[in-house]
């Protein structure tokens, strides 16, 4: 079973980026565990899971309610989301 655990966070969403869509590479920034837990509720966010299928797939837990996308194909689903909404992706 997948499920939330703080410590999968503090490990995983160290490397997270937070993307308002579509952004140029100079408004990305870095969000720390602290910041992503306070952002999970806002409606505006939206948590994009983009590990690679294999690490997706071997994965014990990951974020809940984080959105799947293959990061293969960025140019393919990007479009589908609103630019207004703010993204994290890990």
């Amino acid at each position: 079973m997948k499920r939330l655990v703080t410590p999968f966070l503090a490990t995983l969403l160290l490397a997270a980026l937070i993307i308002p869509a579509p952004a140029p590479a100079a408004e990305t920034a870095m969000v720390s565990v602290e910041q992503l837990k306070q952002m999970l509720d806002q409606p505006e966010v939206v948590v994009i899971d983009a590990r690679v299928k294999k690490d997706y797939d071997s994965a014990e837990k990951i974020i809940s309610g984080a959105k799947r996308e293959n990061p293969d194909a960025v140019d393919k689903w990007a479009p589908e989301y609103d630019p207004g909404k703010t993204y994290v992706l890990y």
